[in-house]
């Protein structure tokens, strides 16, 4: 029985050992076949969005463009959804995702994020003069609340404010957005970069300096793909270096909020 016994250790330590000694390719296989295939969540503006062309554009697919340019492949674009990525990750039909991943790979140990590019936050949008400074200020107001969302769960996640407002739902942050300068509603709960992107280009809106919700802002990778996740972290320091990502956040944010050194 001890012979077994022993034999059984020496085999589970032989096949731990060959797990701890296998090769990570994933780096060489994107340069082999030339081409990474990076997921979006695509109905996210300013990070990636569709055009009534059809075509594709945003801060993540620009990003995306350069970090492909400096791995010397194509990219290739797959639209994932919140409830999906993170099983396309997992089944290895996408090398890795965009958009803000942090809270995912807080959940699942097999994935890691990348460096933080900036941090994302949650906030309360309000139209110029209304008054409102503060949370507490909005105490039996009217705030719109896109469902479905991280903006969502951020309320939910803050009890006390949330059972003291009137919130009233929308399906998309433009909708909430329209409302809110409609003034049907007296504030909208936003996603930081939303709101920027929608005052560089005139909605007459402003930000409230509290935040519901800090993230930081990555991309999402399969935890043993070191190697590729190590590349891409070289690589967007490369670009934090020369300016490429600023000049990419003033364009779609209207603001430098690139921490990245």
């Amino acid at each position: 029985m001890k012979r077994l016994i022993a034999g059984a250790m020496a085999a589970v330590l032989m096949l731990a050992l060959c797990a701890c000694g296998k090769e990570d390719t994933s780096l060489s296989d994107l340069t082999d076949k030339g081409a990474v295939v990076v997921g979006f969540e695509l109905e996210h503006a300013p990070f990636a969005y569709r055009m009534e062309n059809g075509a594709y554009k945003g801060f993540d697919l620009d990003v995306a463009v350069a970090v492909a340019s400096k791995l010397g492949v194509t990219l290739n674009i797959r639209g994932v959804e919140e409830a999906n990525g993170e099983t396309l990750l997992d089944e290895e039909n996408v090398d890795f995702l965009c958009n803000n991943q942090e809270e995912l790979a807080g959940k699942n140990p097999a994935l890691a994020e990348s460096d933080a590019l900036f941090t994302n936050r949650v906030i309360l949008a309000v139209r110029p003069g209304a008054g409102y400074d503060s949370l507490a200020q909005l105490e039996g107001k009217k705030v719109a609340v896109v469902t479905g969302t991280l903006c969502e769960e951020a309320v939910q996640g803050k009890r006390d404010f949330a059972s003291k407002i009137t919130a009233v739902n929308f399906d998309s942050e433009e909708e909430a957005l329209a409302a809110l300068e409609d003034q049907i509603v007296d504030a909208m709960v936003a996603d930081e970069m939303f709101i920027r992107a929608e005052a560089k280009d005139g909605a007459t809106v402003l930000m409230m300096d509290e935040a519901l919700l800090e993230q930081e802002y990555c991309m999402l990778f399969r935890k043993e793909d070191k190697a590729l996740r190590e590349r891409v972290n070289e690589i967007l320091k490369e670009l934090a270096a020369d300016g490429t990502l600023q000049e990419l956040s003033i364009r779609w944010f209207g603001a430098d909020v690139i921490t990245l050194k």
